[in-house]
């Protein structure tokens, strides 16, 4: 269901994006959205910590603050479409999301993401999924 990958997660993008599957001289065209910039105060103007890197067909997605999933449908995209996530750190303003795009995207009219969700993040981050997988028993096991 996910994978972990070590605290380091944002080294360098362009030693990151060429693991999958291009060239660095093919990876010249990235586009990164910021789907949420707020703190962990409630805000209607603001949604939660979320960034999405597009590289080719990969689409990354970086923490998953409150609102992520809402913010990826407003640009244009259904959170089917994500399968990759990178969690900073563990704080709740950076995770509460993870549910919403995760088991939103599983669904026809999220996207019905096709792939595996995988995860990486820092020690505790396959804790903690195990935990939302028995928290969200009711809705995998639909």
């Amino acid at each position: 269901m996910f994978f972990l990958l070590g605290v380091s997660i944002i080294l360098s993008l362009s030693l990151f994006l060429p693991s999958f599957g291009q060239t660095a001289e093919q990876q010249t065209d990235f586009k990164v959205t910021l789907l949420g910039t707020g703190s962990p105060l409630l805000s209607t103007t603001r949604s939660g910590p979320s960034t999405l890197v597009e590289v080719g067909d990969e689409k990354l997605l970086f923490d998953a603050g409150r609102g992520t999933a809402l913010q990826l449908y407003k640009a244009n995209m259904l959170p089917g479409s994500v399968d990759k996530l990178f969690l900073t750190h563990l704080h709740s303003d950076h995770t509460i999301g993870i549910p919403d795009v995760w088991l939103t995207g599983s669904l026809p009219t999220g996207g019905k993401r096709e792939q595996a969700f995988k995860i990486w993040g820092p020690k505790g981050t396959e804790k903690m999924m195990l935990h939302m997988n028995k928290a969200f028993k009711a809705d995998l096991d639909a």
